[in-house]
């Protein structure tokens, strides 16, 4: 089944959920979690779960892709930069479960990443595999 949730983001626009996604790890015995965000603007990450870290990986990613005004596409240019940085950090992410826990290295975090700043971002969840 399919669940989805909406979080409320901090002016960084970053929310951990590693927590969420592990409550719905657990009631598999193997296979994945697929998460997915639903908002524009709006990317899913595995990274280093270190405030400082996240900080230097936006800082890095607006240095990559700083916004422009010079966009062709049809909305404000905020809009199209914030879409070009997630579509970078990609809208999903496939975490494997192993024995109902998901396989992540020990520093390893699920991240909702709002390249647009703070605000409500939907994110879906899906568990994939035998129940335990």
């Amino acid at each position: 089944m399919t669940e989805r949730k909406k979080f409320v983001l901090p002016a960084k626009g970053v929310a951990d959920i590693t927590q969420w996604a592990a409550e719905h790890a657990a009631g598999l015995e193997e296979g994945i979690c697929l998460v997915t965000a639903l908002s524009p603007g709006t990317g899913i990450l595995v990274a280093d779960g270190d405030p400082r870290a996240v900080e230097d990986l936006l800082e890095d990613l607006e240095r990559l892709f700083p916004g422009r005004s010079s966009y062709t596409a049809p909305v404000p240019p905020e809009e199209t930069a914030a879409s070009v940085k997630s579509s970078v950090l990609g809208p999903e992410k496939a975490v494997p479960v192993a024995k109902g826990a998901l396989a992540l290295g020990p520093r390893q975090r699920l991240l909702v990443v709002s390249c647009s700043g703070g605000g409500e971002r939907e994110v879906a969840i899906k568990g994939i595999g035998p129940a335990r």
